[in-house]
Order: C-alpha cells, then structure tokens, then sequence
C-alpha cells in the first residue's frame, strides 16, 4: 500500500516525512514494526495513533549506532525510544544485548541474522567451473596463493586510499601478489590512475551474478580494512576470509567473523595490515582451515532463516499481546 511521503531539507539533511495516519485507520493492524532510527519523524506519531488502535509498535535496528559517531545524547535518546516499544528485532545478538543491557527486556528480542541472500551466491559459484577460473587468472595475470579480492564502494569510506597505500607494502613482501579491486564510486578515477602506473591491481567494475561468483572463486582471501558490512556473508559464503582492521567504521555484520577463525584483524596502520594479508597468504595450511571454517559458519545465515526468525518474533510477540502481557 503506497505511503504518502514528502521530501524536506533540515541542515543540509534530506528528511523524509511520511503520512502513515491513513495506512493504519485502513489496515487497522496488531503490531506495527519501525526501524530504530531517531530521524524518522513518522515514528512519533505512530505512538499515539497506534493507541487509538489498540494496536503495539516494535522496533527493527542495529541496537546501537555502529560506522558512524553518535553523541551520547542521541545514543541515550534512541534506547529511550526503544523502551517504549513492544518486541526488539536485531540485526545481531550484540545489538540485542546492547538494549538489553539498556533496560529492553530479552524475553522481547529477536536475533535476525541480518544477511543477503545465501543461496543464490552459493548456486552463482557452484557453477563456476576450474576452467573459468584459469582463464579469469590467466587473463588478469594473477598468481594462485597471491590474490586478494576487494569489494564494495570504491570511496574512502571503506578504505580505498589505505588499501592502495598497502599494496606496494605488500607486493614487497610477497611478489607477485595481486590486489582485485570490485566496485564503484568516487575514487574509481583514483584506482584506474594507480592500476595504469603499475600498481599491482586489477579493477573489475561493479560485479554482480556469475561475475561476482568468478572474481570470489579465484581469489584466496578478501582485503576489507574497513566498514565491513554485509561482505561479511560474501566472505563466509565464498570461503574467502577477510583481512581487516581494527577501525570504529565496522557494520554489524562484522560481528559474524571471529579473528583468527574466519577473519584476521591487524592494527590500522598500512604495515601492520600488509604483514597481516602476506602472513595469512604465505601459510597455506592455515589460510585452507580458515576458508573451509568460512563456508561452515555459513550455513548460519540464509534469507530464509532470518524470515524465521522474524515470523517467529512476530507471533510471540502477538500471542504475548494477546493475552495482555
């Protein structure tokens, strides 16, 4: 059902203003679920209309801000929000601890898993055959045991500049070595001049489908010093662990990897991360356990799981209205 909604300019912020009143007189619904985010003026007013309607509001979040700073004011006021709702659906289950610890209470969380859709990247690189990946090697001049796959905006909001600035460290370390570089945005200039004066890299463009697959099944590792997000089930899916850092911009999903297991975490510094990527490249028994303990800890996560685990809070949270608790 289409929501009426106008568009304002507040400081330089482009703020949504939603006209939800005649969705919920239409629809008339038990439960209403927001996403936990101050700016959304519409949630305000659900409060009292949700009352007129007999009706209870959850909330669907992050639990806590993560990637970018919060003033503690806007944290303390966002879990004041959050108490006055009904059910807590989290993206992970460090989110649902922090507004547990925040006084929700946890019989009202649900863990969602927050994630892509597993099964199709796992259909797209089993139909990538050795062949294809000879040849993507091949044509890229890349070198087995001496790749590593970066994917996501090419902006210096996920480390493009820190990356660059590390592969000369590395390729030092470990000639031959090869940085892939899979995305789009406005350093894209930046990585094309740096590929044409030699660096040791390879930008592919924005990939998706079977290329995405190809690119993931001839790289051994993934480089993602910064804001991984949701290439956290890229990296389990495809069985190539992330290389990281230790950096305040992390998602979320981050909190799926486990350093050492399925991702290696080094220092924000350019060579302590190329120290990092090479030993991890250059121990071929580990980098194999670590691959193989990837694609286990991602049969975690699936679309169809998270849906679960949504219906499944739904209706617990229903029951639990129902009978007036």
């Amino acid at each position: 059902m289409p929501v009426p909604t106008r568009w304002v300019s507040i400081r330089g912020h482009d703020i949504a203003l939603r006209s939800l009143g005649p969705t919920i007189r239409s629809l008339k619904p038990n439960l209403i679920v927001v996403e936990q985010a101050l700016h959304n003026l519409e949630t305000y007013p659900l409060f009292a209309q949700a009352m007129l309607t007999n009706a209870e509001i959850g909330m669907w979040g992050h639990g806590r801000s993560y990637s970018t700073s919060q003033s503690e004011q806007a944290a303390a006021a966002k879990q004041w929000l959050t108490r006055r709702t009904k059910w807590f659906f989290a993206y992970t289950q460090a989110g649902a601890d922090h507004a547990v610890d925040r006084g929700f209470p946890r019989v009202r969380t649900s863990v969602l898993n927050n994630t892509t859709d597993t099964a199709a990247l796992r259909r797209e690189l089993d139909r990538v055959s050795a062949q294809e990946v000879g040849k993507f090697r091949t044509d890229l001049g890349l070198e087995t045991g001496k790749t590593a796959l970066f994917m996501g905006g090419i902006d210096d909001s996920k480390g493009i500049s820190f990356l660059l600035e590390s592969v000369p460290l590395i390729v030092e370390r470990l000639p031959g070595f090869t940085l892939l570089i899979a995305g789009d945005g406005s350093r894209k200039d930046v990585v094309q001049a740096a590929q044409a004066s030699g660096m040791a890299i390879r930008y592919l463009g924005r990939l998706e489908g079977a290329e995405k697959a190809l690119a993931l099944r001839a790289s051994d590792i993934m480089a993602i010093p910064e804001w991984i997000g949701l290439v956290a089930i890229d990296s389990l899916t495809a069985g190539r662990p992330i290389v990281t850092t230790h950096h305040h911009s992390h998602s979320p999903e981050h909190e799926f990897l486990e350093d050492s297991i399925t991702c290696m975490y080094a220092e924000h510094q350019p060579p302590a991360y190329a120290r990092a990527v090479v030993d991890l490249l250059t121990d071929g028994q580990r980098l194999s356990v670590m691959q193989q303990a990837c694609v286990v800890k991602s049969k975690e996560f699936s679309i169809e799981l998270m849906a679960d685990r949504f219906i499944e809070g739904l209706l617990t949270w229903d029951e639990m209205r129902r009978f007036g608790l």
